[in-house]
């Protein structure tokens, strides 16, 4: 069992942005410099391979530059998986799961040390804010979510329950607007989490699961479906120590 590789060649239109620049005149200290030095390697590497997940990385570079992502050209989620120009070998389901639970963790990790350098301000949620489930739902099967800064103006109790959300609109014909916005949700959410807050994550890995197990790992579903279940399994898994569902979902 295996799924398509995420990686592929970069795209003129949801290609990563460079790293931001050192402030010209700015001192820095010692952590700073050594932020900046990361940030710039991984935009190294991104020159060479991006995923159809990874690009939330670039809204956190623009994030602490100012700049406006818009969500016609700089979109955090890309279907470039799609395209028969990106086609190359097919990764085992074990490998595809242990790069793109790297990854993540990797995302978590610059997330937090941004934080801690005080470069990642959030930003209000665009208006009009959803105040219904009703228009919560349209707004997430039907439109692709705001820059990733906007989620970190929703408190914790507001994130969890748009995952609950999340759990409920999850099917079969899973789009590709409500994967967008679980994976918005899914880095967003602060960790640790307490006993009542990781049984609502693992509600949604289990729901993924099952639908995974029930279409036989996905056959006769679109990539986009696919690869939702098979992010939010690999996330709730291993980074949420939901350990029994990744070793169902290996087998």
């Amino acid at each position: 069992m295996s799924l398509p590789t995420l990686e592929g060649p970069i795209d003129e239109q949801f290609g990563q942005l460079s790293a931001f620049p050192l402030p010209e005149g700015d001192t820095v200290d010692q952590d700073t410099q050594d932020a900046y030095t990361y940030l710039a390697s991984v935009r190294k590497q991104a020159e060479s391979e991006t995923s159809v997940f990874y690009s939330v990385r670039r809204d956190l570079l623009a994030l602490e530059d100012g700049e406006q992502i818009g969500n016609d050209t700089k979109e955090l989620y890309s279907d470039q998986h799609n395209s028969k120009n990106n086609e190359k070998e097919i990764e085992p389901l074990v490998q595809w799961q242990f790069n793109f639970q790297t990854e993540f963790k990797s995302i978590k990790a610059e997330l937090t040390q941004l934080q801690r350098l005080g470069r990642l301000t959030p930003r209000s949620w665009p208006e009009p804010i959803p105040s219904t489930g009703k228009q919560w739902r349209t707004a997430m099967l039907d439109q692709s979510p705001p820059p990733i800064a906007h989620f970190f103006s929703l408190d914790h109790s507001t994130t969890l329950r748009l995952v609950v959300y999340a759990t409920k609109w999850l099917s079969t014909g899973t789009r590709i607007s409500l994967s967008k916005w679980i994976w918005c949700l899914l880095i967003r959410l602060d960790t640790p989490l307490d006993a009542s807050d990781t049984s609502i994550i693992r509600e949604l890995g289990v729901k993924a699961l099952k639908l995974w197990e029930k279409t036989n790992g996905g056959v006769g579903v679109s990539p986009t479906a696919k690869h939702c279940w098979a992010m939010i399994v690999t996330i709730v898994g291993s980074y949420y120590r939901q350990s029994d569902l990744a070793l169902a979902r290996t087998k």
